[in-house]
């Protein structure tokens, strides 16, 4: 499964694709989808992968800035 999230670019990139993917189709298949619907969709998904990406970055930067023992 790691070379299959690498091939994506990691596992958020992958997670975050598959839900734009899930979502999108949901909204289609259900016929009760309008574009505002959708896209408050896509920007939630791409929300999520954004703030888990910097609180990732955030993360290592505090890291790797910690004195040493």
């Amino acid at each position: 499964m790691e070379s299959l999230y690498s091939w994506f670019g990691g596992r958020k990139t992958f997670l975050a694709l598959a839900l734009f993917i899930l979502g999108t189709l949901l909204f289609l298949l259900s016929e009760k989808a309008d574009f505002g619907g959708w896209s408050n969709l896509a920007q939630w998904i791409f929300g999520i992968y954004a703030a888990g990406n910097v609180g990732e970055h955030i993360s290592d930067g505090i890291k790797k800035t910690e004195p040493q023992q």
